[in-house]
C-alpha cells in the first residue's frame, strides 16, 4: 500500500486496571478470560501519519463506531 493508515494499540494498562477495579469491586471471576477490544478501551488506533486523507480517517473513525455498536463484526482471523 501506499500509506498505511496506522496501527492498532493495545490497551494494556486499560486492561489491567479494569481488572484491578473487579477485583476491588468483589466482581472479578478467576479462570475466566476477560475481553478487551474498542468498545471497553482494551484497543483503539495508533498515532495517524498526518500525510493521510482526512476522508479515509473520517472512513477510518465511522467504521471503527459501527464496530462498537456491533453493525459491522471484524474477522476473527486474517487466515
Amino acid at each position: 500500500a501506499k500509506r498505511v493508515l496506522t496501527s492498532g494499540v493495545k490497551g494494556v494498562d486499560n486492561g489491567v486496571f479494569q481488572a484491578v477495579q473487579q477485583v476491588a469491586d468483589g466482581k472479578f471471576k478467576g479462570g475466566t478470560d476477560l475481553n478487551f477490544n474498542l468498545a471497553n478501551g482494551g484497543m483503539d488506533v495508533g498515532k495517524i501519519n498526518p500525510a493521510v486523507p482526512q476522508e479515509l480517517i473520517d472512513k477510518m473513525n465511522t467504521l471503527k463506531q459501527q464496530i462498537i455498536d456491533g453493525k459491522v463484526k471484524p474477522p476473527a482471523s486474517l487466515g
